[in-house]
């Protein structure tokens, strides 16, 4: 379809049992800022396939010199879509690596990478508020559970850490 600029599939992932869980399930077309609104995207880029000529004509490219940089580039991808189609075809199996950001352990370097998503959050909330405020509003809600959960994060890390 040449009218969609991105197409949503359907992916799977493995728990630490090594059980596939299935995390999309509803079929659906609709534009970015509705989905936005009324579904918890994923934030993984490899569950979306982005038209190229929609990434160049939105400018659209990940930050670059970054870690955890999926997230806040797939909500500016999907809020700037005018057409996105979900099909429940499973496309992607995950297999999380040992070396991922996800599964680095809490520390004060991995913290700092997830802040600084979340600033990312917050840019796309200003970027937005003029174009749609729910939708805007949703990322600052992104931004602000982030830090919230950073924050506690950084409590725990103090309380272990040898501080004498």
């Amino acid at each position: 379809n040449e009218e969609l600029d991105i197409l949503m599939y359907d992916y799977a992932t493995e728990s630490e049992e090594h059980h596939l869980i299935k995390k999309i399930s509803n079929q659906l077309k609709t534009d970015g800022l509705s989905l936005v609104k009324k579904h918890n995207i994923p934030w993984v880029s490899w569950c979306y396939a982005f038209k190229r000529s929609f990434l160049v004509e939105k400018k659209l490219s990940f930050a670059e010199n970054v870690r955890v940089e999926d997230g806040d580039y797939v909500y500016r991808a999907v809020m700037n879509a005018s057409l996105i189609e979900f099909t429940p075809l499973s496309v992607v199996h995950y297999a999380i690596q040992d070396d991922s950001v996800s599964s680095l352990p809490d520390n004060i370097n991995r913290v700092e990478l997830i802040l600084k998503m979340g600033y990312r959050f917050k840019k796309i909330a200003e970027d937005f508020k003029d174009v749609d405020g729910e939708a805007a509003m949703l990322c600052m809600n992104i931004c602000r559970d982030i830090y919230i959960r950073q924050l506690k994060k950084c409590l725990k890390i103090l309380k272990v850490m040898d501080l004498t």
